[in-house]
Order: C-alpha cells, then structure tokens, then sequence
C-alpha cells in the first residue's frame, strides 16, 4: 500500500496520519542509533543508516523507501542538495557525519567531506 498513489495527496488525512506516525519511528530509530555509535565511539552515518532512516520516514507513504529517488528531489533546508542520480554517487565519494553536525543540521544539510 502507498498512501500517496492511493490518495494522490500529500494533505489527505489518512497521509498525514501515517506520515506523523513514521517521524515518530524515525525519531525513535535515531536517537537509538545515535546512543549506540556514542558508546561505541563510531560517530558517523553510513549509507546503510542513512538509507534506513528514509525507509522509516517514507514507507507507505510513497515509492522507493529506503532507495535513492532517480529524480529530483526539492530540499527546502538544502537549495543546493544534489540531483538524484547523483545521491549514492555523493555519498560513496567518503563522506561522513559527524554526530556533532548531525544534531546541529538534522536533515542532512550540511555533509562534510572526509
């Protein structure tokens, strides 16, 4: 089932509804991955974790969770987010998060370069 092909709405209620109970998920996986890599001193986000964390933000709601769109993807906090084609060659390129950065810029706005 995805919300949006059935509905054709991002503002349809049963979407919103959905889409409030994966943040609620996502949040909750995160705060669990960040307190494991903090105890076990491994501060950076893999693209495993990051594929992870948008299978928890979008399933059921649209098509290719957890996979990197082949499209465009307009990112309000990021203007200059790369085309999606681009993505996991963006991300393989050694690119890792800080934790430090990651609180500060949730969203993944702000990748550091290694």
């Amino acid at each position: 089932m995805i919300v949006y092909e059935l509905t054709g709405a991002e503002q349809h209620p049963e979407y919103k509804r959905l889409e409030e109970s994966n943040l609620i998920r996502q949040l909750n996986y995160m705060e669990s991955l960040v307190n494991t890599a903090v105890n076990i001193d491994r501060k950076f986000l893999s693209q495993i974790v990051i594929k992870a964390l948008n299978y928890q933000a979008i399933t059921c709601l649209h098509v290719k969770a957890g996979e990197y769109r082949p499209c465009q993807v307009v990112a309000l906090f990021n203007p200059l987010s790369p085309d999606g084609q681009f993505c996991p060659n963006f991300l393989t390129l050694g690119i890792s998060l800080e934790m430090g950065t990651v609180g500060a810029n949730y969203g993944f706005g702000a990748l550091n370069a290694a």
